[in-house]
């Protein structure tokens, strides 16, 4: 398929002198020709081989530093060192301005039978540390560079094909390296006999020069998806110099640009609206949207309907000034910057397939806001944390930074690897992202995400619905103050962020009746669910949440709890503890009582 994608001209790597060297000669020993005597011919031979080698890898490695923005390639081993011929090629990346640490990048091509079962040559790319430069660290011992290094587990690898860790044991150890699956918890039942931990993402398919777009496409794509964990240990660096200067604070803010308009309303480029489920945070896209292109400020645009709000909203998405995406685990670079896809062509008896270079939503979308660059452009991403954003994002996850902007004072841009086309972020474009925080809390997302965008909380907000009350055969329940009981029993019971939004029982507030039918729906159908997903296989705490633990009269318990005797059901013989079988009581979602009754008896009235 990539063979048909034009890269840049004589882009072709010669993997057969490496696979060449490495498969033949790296256990052979190397002397200088001149002085070899009877060898010389031998000797020029070798040099001949292991020089190719060398300079394919680097050629390699440099086509990748075009492709990666902000980072620095370093020069490769040689392909012998003091005689002995090397079994592997490896060069790093490190970001500009930590050249000097010993954290990095790399990729590394390698014949290690004696450590590998799989025979023959392996090319990966891994996060690295270098054991020379963390004895030479200005700033920690050791020790420390390792522990800060191996931080890396603080971030689960995903179990996806050909990702795993590895760790080089201390040198008491016989065995030099010790490869384990994706699980980090078994790293970590070891960690004390470890010395550094790696992230591993194996290259798949022939290595052959014919080959060589298929693996600059892998290679890339693999250092997307351990960029966060580099990022991660540079961030728990620079935060463990600052808790040595005395001076971490807690709450720091992200690497975002803020910009005041002419009006002083100030926007942040990269942004994400953050609650839990029903906050209102897609509902609110449209006010911040509109809020940037019109230089309007949120609480101005809050005195107008929302109706109005949505169709000045509407209005700028048809002009192309909005664009929305939704974010899911299937998500990838090929649908958000630039893909392939396959089209017919040749006359009709002669039908082939040839590929296409498209361009995706996000990178089109940047196109267009780039012939416009005096008004503001705003993309949204819904669900934002669902998609895997090295995956999506891919090398180009610098160019969203603020700074980093064409235009900028630090303005970068990257050569897509398909098109070979030089991209950049415009200024003018807004990237406004929501996040479900009962899907992936805060402290688990991506740490390249976190660093780049402005974080807005959205929580539960019981006010919105503090006049919604429902009235059935003469007696009433306020809407706002159940939903206040339930989230302060999900709270101590889980978390905050797996609290209840407002959102879910707004449609009361339109509903003249004040039907007691629709708020039956609403915890049928959204309200349980929720509590089962979040306390699942748990109904003892969906009932607590529920109110039902104190409802005196089983008719208003919303979960009934039924005790089985085991000898009921196998007999007088069997040795079993009792157990409880939990039902939904449908009939309880029709009375007021039950909802009533979710408040305390002293809150009832």
């Amino acid at each position: 398929v990539y063979r048909q994608v034009k890269l840049i001209p004589n882009s072709r790597i010669d993997f057969d002198a490496l696979n060449n060297f490495l498969e033949n000669y790296c256990r052979r020993r190397y002397s200088d020709p001149e002085k070899a005597e009877n060898q010389k011919a031998e000797m020029e031979e070798i040099k001949k081989v292991g020089q190719a080698a060398y300079s394919a890898f680097n050629r390699y490695g440099k086509f990748i530093e075009k492709l990666l923005p902000g980072f620095k390639m370093k020069k490769s081993n040689s392909w012998q060192n003091s005689g002995n011929l090397m079994k592997y090629f490896w060069i790093e990346y490190k970001k500009e301005g930590y050249e000097d640490l010993a954290h990095s990048i790399s990729i590394s091509m390698n014949a290690y039978p004696e450590y590998n079962k799989r025979k023959g040559v392996t090319l990966s790319v891994r996060v690295e540390a270098k054991d020379s430069q963390c004895k030479k660290d200005s700033v920690f011992s050791e020790k420390e560079v390792y522990k800060i290094h191996n931080s890396i587990l603080d971030f689960p690898i995903k179990k996806t094909d050909n990702l795993y860790y590895q760790a080089s044991v201390k040198p008491k150890e016989r065995k030099l390296f010790k490869k384990f699956g994706n699980d980090a918890g078994e790293v970590h039942k070891e960690l004390d006999q470890l010395e550094k931990v790696q992230i591993v993402k194996e290259i798949i398919g022939m290595y052959e020069e014919q080959n060589t777009p298929d693996i600059l496409m892998q290679t890339v794509q693999a250092i997307a998806e351990l960029m966060p964990y580099y990022e991660h240990i540079l961030e728990v660096r620079e935060n463990r110099i600052k808790e040595k200067e005395g001076s971490l604070m807690i709450n720091e803010e992200p690497e975002t640009t803020y910009i005041e308009n002419q009006s002083g309303n100030t926007f942040v480029k990269n942004s994400i609206l953050y609650g839990p489920p029903g906050t209102g945070k897609t509902y609110y896209t449209a006010y911040y949207s509109v809020a940037i292109c019109d230089d309007l400020s949120i609480e101005e645009l809050e005195k107008k309907s929302y109706g109005e709000v949505l169709e000045r909203f509407n209005t700028l998405k048809k002009e192309g000034r909005i664009a929305f995406t939704t974010f899911h685990q299937s998500y990838g670079y090929e649908e958000f910057i630039e893909g392939i896809r396959p089209v017919m062509a040749g006359e009709e008896e002669k039908k082939s397939i040839e590929y296409e270079i498209v361009p995706g939503v996000f990178k089109k979308f940047c196109d267009e806001a780039a012939l416009v660059d005096d008004e503001p452009y705003i993309f949204i991403i819904d669900e934002i944390n669902r998609g895997n954003i090295s995956k999506i994002f891919g090398e180009l996850i610098t160019l969203i930074e603020g700074t980093k902007r064409k235009g900028e004072r630090e303005e970068l841009s990257a050569f897509l690897p398909y098109s070979q086309e030089e991209f950049g972020v415009p200024k003018n474009v807004y990237i406004l992202g929501t996040m479900n925080t009962a899907d992936r809390s805060i402290a688990l997302m991506d740490t390249a995400l976190r660093r780049r965008f402005n974080f807005i909380e959205m929580m539960p907000d019981c006010r919105t619905i503090e006049d919604v009350v429902i009235r059935q055969n003469g007696k009433e329940v306020n809407i706002g103050n159940v939903l206040d009981i339930m989230n302060r029993r999900i709270e101590f019971l889980f978390d905050r962020e797996h609290t209840i939004g407002h959102a879910f029982f707004t449609s009361l507030k339109n509903d003249n009746s004040n039907s007691i039918g629709r708020l039956a729906a609403i915890f049928r159908n959204s309200i349980i669910p929720l509590l089962q997903e979040y306390f699942y296989d748990d109904y003892e705490k969906i009932r607590l949440v529920l109110g039902d633990n104190h409802k005196k009269d089983e008719q208003f318990q919303f979960i009934k709890k039924a005790n089985i005797s085991p000898k009921a059901l196998f007999g007088e013989s069997i040795r079993l503890e009792s157990t409880a079988l939990y039902s939904l009581n449908e009939d309880a979602l029709w009375k007021i009582e039950s909802y009533q009754g979710i408040l305390l008896p002293q809150q009832e009235n």
